[in-house]
């Protein structure tokens, strides 16, 4: 059975309203970027393999995201801008030590999560 990388989506949003005690909630919201991330992601790299092999290494993520940026499709043009756009905001919820916004980070990443996701399904 074959992963529904989508459904990372829910434990996003999950992370996003769940009552952490205030310690922890700075990590509930670099957890819920990240997990959008890879809904988003993951599900892009499956569209992508269709049509070409994919690393199954860090470099995946410049290869997925330069496959719909090169295609004649608004729709995939869009999807790699908002992908570039997602990956930014998670290697900094990852790597950075303060992010500021990021509370309105997370619930944008989840957004722009469904719309690469909603996206893909219409290509």
């Amino acid at each position: 059975m074959t992963f529904d990388w989508s459904t990372y989506l829910v434990v996003a949003r999950r992370l996003l309203s769940a009552p952490f005690a205030t310690e922890h909630r700075e990590a509930a919201f670099r957890s819920s970027i990240s997990r959008a991330y890879y809904a988003a992601f993951c599900t892009a790299r499956d569209h992508v393999r269709r049509a070409i092999p994919v690393p199954q290494t860090g470099h995946a993520h410049a290869v997925v995201w330069s496959y719909f940026r090169k295609q004649a499709d608004r729709r995939a043009q869009t999807v790699a801008r908002k992908g570039v756009r997602l990956k930014a905001h998670r290697r900094k919820a990852d790597y950075e030590d303060e992010v500021v916004g990021l509370p309105a980070l997370a619930e944008e990443d989840i957004l722009l999560s469904e719309e690469i996701i909603d996206a893909i399904g219409r290509l």
